[in-house]
């Protein structure tokens, strides 16, 4: 394959954007523009070194990674143009047009000879996938397709191989230019089996390192990065959990949006599998000399690889805490017996005997990948496995889904997977079984099963969605659905985010942002709908989706905005309405509307019914595990940081951060990064100088993970009270907090245990210089800080207390309806 770039990608046009500030230092300019000019004379090569010098002194430089690729491309080096343009599209504002040359770029690889392994690293061995699909049939062959789409996607192209002869899968290794080597040998029933597969695989793969998948697995780059640091050690095996979800159609995870998103979904509203079932095994080849004649898909053959690997004296590697790997849940109907079967038929009798005592599991390792580094397992952080009961209403929750999608043998499948693994009994199941039972029997009287339908509302900040879309224009182009869950995996505001986990609970649940304009014009021409512009199109836009989508429940997170002078103006009303309150309430709004006013906020809940709320709940944000899984890795690059804006309204916090400021920049007490928002005409030349701006989402999390000490601060003698989004934010991060003390801080976190407080600027000054000086004791803080966080303050509890509230006020007006029946 050749492969001289494009014209229209060049790394020139970018340098006004990446050197206009005091993004880089006068040296790195020098360097930049001295680049530029050797690539438009065309020599690639000393142009790609300069750029690599540039990224090697100061890594955050605006642009590099995509000038980098440029050049790669120009010198046909594809894949490492790739890997470099998946770094540039993680940075918080990457080059605008590193998407579509990634496309480009894909699209022209995907031309090749599928043969041979598109991408080592430039380390180590080639990689080689083999994988034994199942027929490419209905939601199973969706499944396949997805897995397939999300391993090419992967920047290290491994070559993929196929076996076996079931219906498909020969037209699906055409259709991706994949190796397919049908001929495999089977077990009497017809069934693979193991040894010949693994055998072949060994025999036949150009990769030095093999990796055997079971063919419904989604994978991302987090999995060839623990590969690769895995295959350090001469003899391994790396495996790991995976986590259970349920997809429901074709998705394009060749792109690593799309990827990105759904790793975000599934960490919301997915489970974490046990230790005993492995989907995956990573070795070096050669390792598998010798296995029983297990048949495939059923029970003890992978805890019997694992024990094998022991006595071929390979580590065993647990990269459960690095990886992500998504299984899509599907049926059994594909084996003799159903899901019974695989455990308990004449089959899996079979392979039990073959295993003997050889049985080992996940939590049988050696070691274990975590933060990039590989540990002793037993020193490795704990992983909490989810309760009997929350797997089995998650699977309730997927069956209720499968209904409703007319998948009424998934949904059988489903819960005969339920009733097998665990001992638990669900209201709804018997009535769920029945309506499927009737639909597959084609009865026209099938019982309807209903989930509540809950619309979230909530508005973003009017810059940031403007960022954002500014960064990633491609994402104006894509289905409203997919286009909203990509706007929410940047994860702003995810600890008010409650839809994933809703939906886990049994809710028909969609979020909406009101005021994203992209997203809501995308919404309406999917509904062939329009609105006349003007000023009030956020109500007019919202009032259609209400009564589109005709909620049980409106929760609005933004209840200002949307008060009861909006909910007027429906023509539907849903039968419980719900509203947020933060710690600022404007004097003139109406929540007489609302069926209750939430928050965490004492202040704001006995305020509420002087604007008219007729009930109060007290309800806190929760913190949700992936936005601490998004900062690993980072390193402090501040002692201080504190992010957060600059308003008129927070004379107090101004003082405090100004105070901070003259320390770090006049007297080089320690080094301090600002974070922040607003006008710089207003604010001190010591701040200006510090500030490196506002940053929202993702970012927002980085910068936070970038210092040693995060503060937080109160809003003066008129509000003493804790509780907003930043303490959550940052102590579920790891961070440690340094927070202006308040009198109910204690409810959240224990002060000089879990986070530390400060009653004035000098103890707020001398217990920095203090914890700076004693960071063992300032990371021990920060680790059981974090603890309290995932129990005390996980989105997982929060989402069982707000179902609470939901259902009492459900019953509430239940109550009502029937007292007006029969009044």
């Amino acid at each position: 394959m050749t492969c001289t770039g494009m014209i229209s990608y060049s790394p020139v046009a970018w340098i006004g954007a990446a050197t206009d500030a005091a993004a880089v230092s006068h040296r790195l300019h020098d360097l930049y523009c001295e680049a530029a000019a050797i690539f438009e004379q065309g020599d690639f090569p000393a142009a790609l070194g300069r750029f690599v010098e540039i990224c090697q002194t100061q890594q955050d430089t605006p642009g590099v990674r995509y000038a980098i690729a440029v050049c790669c491309a120009r010198l046909a080096r594809p894949q490492e143009a790739v890997a470099m343009l998946d770094a540039e599209l993680m940075q918080p504002r990457p080059h605008p047009g590193a998407y579509r040359l990634r496309q480009d770029l894909a699209a022209m690889m995907a031309k090749t000879d599928g043969s041979a392994p598109l991408s080592t690293s430039g380390k180590g061995g080639t990689i080689s996938f083999f994988a034994m699909p199942k027929p490419f049939k209905g939601l199973i062959g969706t499944i396949q397709r997805n897995a397939i789409r999300s391993w090419l996607g992967l920047s290290e192209r491994p070559e993929i191989i196929l076996l076996g002869s079931e219906d498909g899968v020969a037209e699906t290794a055409r259709e991706f230019g994949l190796r397919h080597l049908p001929q495999v040998a089977c077990n009497e029933f017809g069934t693979p089996l193991v040894d010949a597969m693994f055998h072949l695989a060994q025999q036949e793969a150009t990769g030095t390192l093999l990796v055997y998948l079971n063919a419904d697995i989604i994978l991302g780059d987090d999995f060839t990065a623990a590969l690769r640091l895995a295959e350090q050690q001469q003899a391994f095996l790396m495996i790991g959990r995976r986590w259970d979800s349920y997809v429901w159609e074709e998705l394009d995870l060749e792109n690593p949006v799309i990827r990105k998103t759904l790793q975000c979904s599934v960490r919301e509203a997915g489970l974490l599998h046990g230790a005993s079932g492995i989907d995956y095994f990573a070795f070096r080849k050669g390792l598998y000399d010798r296995i029983p004649p297990f048949a495939i898909g059923r029970t003890a053959w992978d805890n019997w690889l694992v024990w094998y690997a022991g006595q071929r004296r390979a580590v065993v590697i647990d990269a459960t805490r690095a990886t992500m790997v998504i299984h899509q849940d599907h049926d059994y109907n594909h084996t003799a017996g159903g899901a019974a079967g695989a455990w308990t038929g004449s089959e899996a009798q079979r392979n039990q005997q073959l295993a003997g005592s050889g049985i080992r599991t996940i939590a049988d390792a050696d070691y274990a990948i975590e933060e990039g580094r590989l540990l002793p397992a037993n020193i490795a952080s704990p992983i909490t496995d989810p309760t009997p009961l929350e797997q089995a209403r998650l699977k309730l929750s997927q069956a209720k889904d499968a209904y409703a999608h007319g998948l009424y043998k998934e949904a059988l499948g489903l819960l005969e997977h339920m009733e097998i693994n665990f001992n638990v009994q669900l209201p709804g199941v018997e009535q769920l079984r029945a309506a499927c039972t009737h639909a597959i029997a084609g009865a026209s009287s099938a019982p309807p099963v209903t989930r509540p339908v809950l619309l979230q509302v909530n508005t973003f900040y009017d810059a940031y969605l403007e960022d954002l879309y500014r960064q990633h224009p491609q994402l104006k182009g894509l289905p409203f659905q997919q286009q909203r869950d990509a706007v929410m995996s940047d994860g702003f505001a995810a600890i008010h985010n409650f839809v994933p986990g809703l939906c886990g609970a049994g809710y028909d649940a969609q979020f909406i942002i009101a005021n994203c304009p992209q997203l809501q014009a995308t919404w309406l021409q999917e509904h062939n709908l329009e609105i006349q512009p003007d000023q009030n199109w956020i109500h007019d836009v919202l009032r259609l989706q209400i009564e589109q989508y005709r909620p049980d429940v409106l929760l609005l997170s933004d209840s200002y905005l949307f008060d009861s002078s909006f909910l007027r103006s429906l023509s539907y009303r849903p039968s419980v309405i719900l509203g947020w309150a933060g710690e600022y309430i404007p004097e003139t709004v109406d929540w007489s509307g609302f069926d209750a006013i939430l928050s965490n906020f004492y202040y704001s809940l006995m305020r509420a019914y002087r604007y008219g709320a007729r009930a109060t709940e007290r309800f806190a944000p929760g913190f949700t595990a992936w936005l601490a899984d998004e900062t690993v890795g980072q390193e402090p690059i501040f002692d201080v940081v504190f992010v957060g804006q600059w308003t008129s309204l927070h004379h107090h916090r101004n003082n405090l951060i100004s105070a901070l400021a003259r320390e770090a920049y006049h007297n080089k007490t320690f080094s301090l990064g600002l974070y922040i928002s607003g006008d710089p005409r207003i604010m001190p030349p010591e701040v200006t100088a510090l500030n490196r701006g506002g940053v929202f989402g993702l970012a927002m999390h980085r910068a936070l993970k970038g210092g040693r000490i995060a503060m937080n601060f109160g809003l003066g003698k008129e509000f003493q009270e804790a509780g907003n989004m930043r303490i959550f934010e940052v102590i579920g991060s790891g961070v440690f907090l340094l927070h202006e003390y308040m009198p109910n801080i204690r409810e959240y976190f224990e002060p000089g245990y879990e986070l530390e407080t400060f009653g004035d600027e000098r103890e707020m000054l001398d217990k920095i210089r203090y914890y700076l000086a004693f960071p063992d004791k300032r990371q021990a803080i920060a680790r059981r800080g974090q603890q309290r966080c995932m129990q005390d303050h996980a989105m997982e509890l929060r989402i069982t207390q707000l179902d609470a509230i939901i259902q009492k006020y459900r019953a509430q007006s239940r109550s009502r309806q029937l007292k007006g029946q029969f009044a």
